[in-house]
């Protein structure tokens, strides 16, 4: 008898285990987080960027979906798979990915990658987020990049600047603002158009100590970018720009971010909007972490003497 009455308990045991168990998977499955990461296409440094957002610790027991916009069609299948798949947010890597959210409007994005954002309506007046969209800068602070040219070229006082107002403009008006604050000063040419480029260059190049190249693609793209870096060289003028091809090509430095801190802001933020702060309550964010290149054969070409402190930390240096 007792026996029997043993093996009923632990039976009913297991029964009451297993019920329990389910209910824990039905509540885990129904309320799991769901976020959609969306990127433009399968450039290896957007792989990269996703692979940090997925491993971070902030995003642990959230389902990650991702979708790669490649053609037409991937972008339709894209689209309604966001539609309905009731995600609670999502982060995109690139412009098109980023268009395509701020399309659809209902779904809380990151963006991230993307040159400009202003330019494309991802920020409002200000680089103020918007409703359902805030992002990630790309670009390094312009405060950091003037004291990092203080160093390498300490009498540059006037830093000159050719940008498409369109495209770059909130850029250039930072540039004003942080430049009076530091004693230098801004001399900017704007131009609208690609071939009013050499002549801009001709305006102030008797009137500059260095040139600031920015992320403008109206003035720095194959047509112009040698033409602006022999001008330069050929004028002892110093050109700092914003990738290491710019280096490569014959600029003194370049800064850029550390792409592998995008991925792990993005998590950040994604997590603040799961947690329950709103798209417009959460900054447009510049990266903490950012490099930089040299070109040595450009310094000595300039009489530059590149400190010793400023060489060891570089990135990548071009010495040959």
């Amino acid at each position: 008898m007792n026996r029997n009455l043993d093996h009923l308990k632990i039976r009913l045991n297991f029964l009451f285990l297993a019920v329990f168990l389910q209910y824990i998977f039905a509540v885990n499955s129904f309320s799991a987080q769901r976020v959609a990461v969306v990127l433009s296409n399968q450039h290896i440094m957007y792989e990269s960027i996703y692979e940090k957002f997925k491993l971070s610790p902030e995003l642990k027991g959230v389902i990650i979906k991702k979708f790669v916009m490649e053609s037409d069609v991937d972008n339709d299948y894209v689209q309604d798979a966001i539609r309905g798949g009731k995600f609670d947010a999502a982060f995109t890597i690139g412009t098109t990915a980023t268009k395509m959210l701020k399309d659809i409007g209902t779904v809380p994005t990151v963006f991230s990658m993307v040159v400009n954002p202003k330019y494309f309506g991802f920020v409002g007046k200000d680089e103020t987020s918007l409703p359902n969209l805030c992002g990630i800068s790309i670009e390094v602070p312009v405060e950091d990049q003037f004291n990092l040219l203080k160093e390498i070229v300490p009498h540059a006082k006037r830093i000159g600047v050719i940008f498409d107002p369109g495209k770059s403009g909130y850029t250039v008006a930072r540039a004003l603002e942080t430049a009076k604050k530091m004693g230098m000063e801004i001399r900017e040419v704007p131009v609208n158009t690609s071939p009013e480029v050499p002549g801009a260059l001709t305006m102030l190049e008797d009137n500059i100590d260095v040139l600031f190249a920015i992320v403008d693609d109206t003035v720095y793209k194959t047509s112009t970018m040698g033409h602006i870096l022999l001008r330069c060289l050929k004028k002892k003028i110093p050109v700092f720009g914003f990738s290491h091809t710019i280096t490569k090509a014959g600029a003194l430095f370049s800064t850029y971010i550390d792409y592998d801190s995008i991925g792990e802001i993005g998590a950040e933020r994604i997590r603040m909007i799961l947690d329950g702060t709103p798209c417009k309550e959460i900054p447009f964010r510049f990266t903490e972490k950012w490099q930089y290149s040299l070109n040595l054969n450009v310094s000595h070409r300039l009489g530059i003497d590149m400190p010793h402190s400023i060489y060891i930390k570089a990135d990548k240096v071009v010495n040959e």
